[in-house]
């Protein structure tokens, strides 16, 4: 247990979504930097182990088919290694939006199926870590994913890009209860 204050609101959930980005990006440059290199690497450890308060929590629609087309599919090599990774797109857009993923979100991987109505899910999982690859220096997530038996065809709810979150309340709002059942379905790999 740290006795350093800015860890123990990450601990104990006091520290926001949006402050504990702010917070990570900063230790990010003090590490750059040099200053105050072990609290730096402290920080970040914390965030990127710690999950964010469950009510904080949202969820993410992450596109699997570079492309827009199945046989490129990444979805199944993220279930059998435990990870989501995203090194397919350049927008700056949805890179940041990759990048505010925290531990504790779910991500759902999806393939858009009827243009400006429904998206085909095929599995989901909770982020348990933030890292960054040694070889490329991009962010990836280790998940525990979860995958049912079966596809489920859902309401688009506006996931047009590859990244795409949503907030507890508005996925509560937005989605059928088939979509819920669906949550509780698979085989955690």
């Amino acid at each position: 247990m740290s006795d350093d204050p800015i860890i123990q609101k990450i601990i104990n959930g006091t520290m926001s979504r949006v402050q504990r980005l702010t917070t990570y990006d900063n230790a990010k440059r003090s590490l750059v930097a040099g200053k105050d290199v072990e609290r730096a690497e402290r920080i970040m450890h914390a965030i990127d182990t710690v999950s964010v308060p469950p009510l904080q929590a949202e969820y993410v629609f992450m596109g699997f088919c570079p492309g827009a087309s199945l046989e490129n599919r990444q979805d199944e090599l993220w279930y059998a290694d435990g990870i989501c990774e995203f090194d397919w797109v350049s927008d700056p857009i949805q890179m940041r939006r990759f990048y505010d993923i925290q531990v504790g979100d779910t991500i759902i991987a999806k393939k858009r199926e009827r243009f400006g109505e429904t998206m085909m899910i095929s599995g989901h999982g909770k982020v348990i870590k933030r890292e960054e690859s040694n070889r490329t220096g991009k962010r990836y997530f280790r998940v525990n994913w979860r995958v049912p038996k079966d596809f489920l065809i859902v309401p688009l709810i506006g996931c047009n890009s590859t990244v795409n979150t949503r907030t507890l309340k508005f996925v509560e709002e937005t989605m059928p209860l088939d979509f819920w059942d669906w949550l509780r379905e698979g085989v955690e790999i």
